[in-house]
């Protein structure tokens, strides 16, 4: 087995993770739809903090597959749509 690097943990990758999704959440930008954005925003911080060690790759998925539905970005119907009856 491959032995994996240890996870970053550090204050400032966690803040990061927090502070340009919500950034790019809440910005108006006319080129872009708000579904769009916000999906792009949940996206992104599942993504930084998986990279960063900031959470686990599990909770980052929870998080995005719960905050897609939760904001109105999508449906629970179409975000679990893949999962079975």
């Amino acid at each position: 087995m491959l032995p994996t690097a240890p996870p970053v943990r550090s204050p400032i990758a966690a803040l990061l993770a927090v502070i340009i999704p919500v950034v790019l959440f809440v910005a108006p930008l006319p080129s872009l739809p708000t579904q769009a954005r916000q999906a792009l925003a949940i996206t992104l911080f599942a993504t930084i903090s998986w990279l960063t060690g900031t959470i686990r790759a599990e909770y980052a998925g929870l998080v995005t597959l719960l905050a897609f539905p939760l904001t109105g970005t999508t449906t629970f119907e179409a975000t679990f749509a893949y999962f079975g009856p």
